[in-house]
């Protein structure tokens, strides 16, 4: 199948890092090589997350880190 995708992330806040990527699959270009009649959907798929730099923990900074992910099945 073809797939299609971009990301973008943005560091300009200092200690702060934002992430964000979608993906599109065309499945239905599969379509043919089955033998039954199965139905296929194209997809979409996205993503974000962020890296932040959180409190000390003695003399070191902590790293926070958290993110999502959201997909379709074809």
């Amino acid at each position: 199948p073809d797939r299609f995708g971009a990301g973008i992330q943005y560091t300009g806040i200092t200690g702060t890092s934002l992430a964000a990527r979608a993906e599109y699959t065309t499945w239905t270009n599969m379509a043919g090589l089955g033998t039954s009649n199965l139905t296929t959907f194209d997809t979409w798929e996205l993503g974000a997350g962020a890296d932040v730099t959180g409190p000390k923990l003695g003399t070191r900074n902590l790293l926070l880190r958290a993110g999502a992910r959201w997909r379709e099945l074809p």
